[in-house]
């Protein structure tokens, strides 16, 4: 009896033993990586950036800061300010001001985009009540500065500013409303504009965004009896949807 209990304690420690090495036994180096790079994330590890092409604006930990663009959509809308529009050569001061647009673009390099934009405003001549409408088709070339990670560590608030400049057609529309309903009108006329702005995560892959505008018609436009001018300074936010890549495992 006096043996039955130690060979007794024997025997059940040879049989958990092996379940307890395998309870602490700690995954090599490799099985890490396989399941790092089993993860389903938006934004690709430092390597995948690097072989998509956007490395700089990169974190040195995992999973990087810096996500690849395929293509992607905006929306955005804001105030413009006319100080004044002409009228048949005359400057008017104008009031009760809007812009809104949308655009769809996509990445040719880690900086540069293109993108197809549609930008309207809105204003009314101050004393008359009429309005002048634009309609804009434009196509832009957007440069990203890249300068990298301006606040914080990884993770935390990335700032890209950006320039760009676009051509395209501008219908401009005058509406006389009820005091001059022969004046109205409406025409097309080759537009140009310059953009600047600052975009920032907000989370997974939208971006907010806010940015200057300049937009002018290469010379005025002609309608029923006169013709209008058109040049508009423009501040607008807006959001921007990416649609990434797929990451590429290392």
């Amino acid at each position: 009896m006096k043996y039955a209990i130690p060979l007794c304690t024997m025997l059940m420690l040879a049989f958990i033993a092996p379940h307890l090495v395998k309870a602490q036994t700690f995954p090599t180096p490799v099985a890490v990586q396989q399941e790092a790079a089993s993860v389903v994330n938006p934004c690709a590890y430092q390597a995948a950036g690097d072989a998509c092409g956007c490395s700089v604006n990169c974190c040195d930990c995992a999973p990087c800061c810096c996500c690849c663009s395929q293509f992607y959509v905006e929306a955005f809308g804001g105030w413009p300010f006319h100080d004044s529009q002409e009228y048949n050569g005359v400057p008017f001061p104008m009031m009760d001001q809007f812009n809104l647009g949308a655009s769809v673009g996509t990445a040719l390099t880690a900086n540069i985009d293109i993108e197809f934009e549609y930008f309207h405003t809105e204003a009314t001549y101050s004393g008359f009540g009429t309005e002048l409408i634009a309609d804009c088709l434009m196509m832009n070339g957007i440069y990203d500065l890249q300068m990298g990670q301006l606040l914080g560590d990884c993770g935390a608030a990335q700032f890209t500013p950006y320039v760009g400049a676009g051509l395209g057609a501008i219908q401009v529309t005058y509406d006389g409303k009820g005091a001059f309903p022969a004046s109205s009108g409406h025409n097309w006329e080759l537009g140009y504009q310059v953009v600047g702005g600052v975009r920032f995560p907000l989370v997974g892959c939208l971006e907010g965004f806010a940015e200057y505008r300049w937009i002018a018609v290469t010379e005025n436009v002609n309608i029923q009896f006169g013709n209008v001018g058109y040049d508009s300074s423009n501040l607008s936010i807006g959001v921007r949807k990416n649609f990434w890549r797929k990451p590429v495992s290392s």
